[in-house]
Order: structure tokens, then C-alpha cells, then sequence
């Protein structure tokens, strides 16, 4: 959001963004990804998930 109407608009690299919080905070330490989802996902919930991790 620029601060002046003149100003360019920031580029936010979201993605970048996202990845150094994910390893600053060591959440590859504190998260068991190997654990079931708790609350079981539906049905159609279940199949977007491998929808997406068969991508």
C-alpha cells in the first residue's frame, strides 16, 4: 500500500516470505507432519489434498 498517492506499490514476495518464517520458527521440528489431520478431513476435502499432492 503506497503511502503517498505518487508512491509505487511494494512487491511482497509472499512465498519467500512464508519459507523464512517457516524456518526461523524450526516448524519442521515442532510439526509431526507423518500424524493423521485431526479433525478427520471429509470426503471431498481428502480428494483435493491428493488432488494437490499429486501435482
Amino acid at each position: 500500500m503506497p503511502l503517498q498517492s505518487d508512491d509505487p506499490e511494494p512487491f511482497v514476495n509472499l512465498q519467500q516470505l512464508l519459507n523464512e518464517l517457516y524456518t526461523r520458527a524450526r516448524l519442521d521440528l515442532a510439526i509431526d507432519y507423518l500424524q493423521p489431520i485431526k479433525p478427520d478431513l471429509s470426503e471431498p476435502e481428502a480428494a483435493w489434498v491428493k488432488t494437490v499432492l499429486n501435482r
